[in-house]
């Protein structure tokens, strides 16, 4: 007698989660969980105690200047990420072609927001806010391609199916 198409099909399928990468998906899943979860209880216990040290004025300062760089790395992350993600799992090209244009395009796109963004600061400083050291702001905005550029390292190891680097850089990321 011969395997039905739908006995075929649930068998690959089930062998399929079992595995991703040599690795049980029901273990990957937890890891992930796990990391997820420290990584947000670290954010919010070192919110805590940055608020405690700084006090209202200088942690609203603080954030301030984490906004310039979140609306920077806003723009600059293009969604390039998410393709990365989807063509790595297609397995059509290299992984050194990602590693090379991650980087040429997180400097890239970078280095150009940050042109810009000095360029609107210049001409329109008077809509920032006055008394926020431009030192902190640049230090700030300088991390951007930095920024980007581990975005696209997460992707790499997500396409790639790596979830254990994956989760690794996303909890250093937090």
């Amino acid at each position: 007698k011969m395997p039905e198409y739908n006995d075929i099909l649930e068998e690959k399928f089930s062998k399929s989660l079992d595995k991703v990468n040599g690795y049980n998906f029901a273990v990957t899943s937890i890891e992930t969980f796990f990391f997820r979860a420290a990584g947000y209880i670290l954010s919010a216990v070192s919110s805590i105690v940055v608020a405690r040290i700084l006090g209202p004025v200088d942690k609203g300062i603080v954030t301030v200047i984490m906004l310039y760089y979140t609306l920077l790395f806003s723009f600059g992350h293009l969604g390039i990420g998410r393709s990365m993600t989807y063509y790595l799992g297609r397995k059509e090209y290299k992984i050194e072609y990602f590693v090379s244009n991650s980087v040429f395009f997180a400097f890239g796109i970078g280095t150009i927001l940050i042109f810009l963004f000095l360029l609107v600061y210049k001409f329109y400083n008077h809509l920032f806010i006055q008394n926020i050291s431009f030192y902190l702001v640049l230090l700030s905005i300088f991390m951007t391609p930095f920024g980007i550029l581990v975005l696209y390292l997460e992707s790499i190891f997500q396409g790639k199916g790596e979830m254990r680097k994956y989760n690794i850089v996303v909890f250093l990321n937090n």
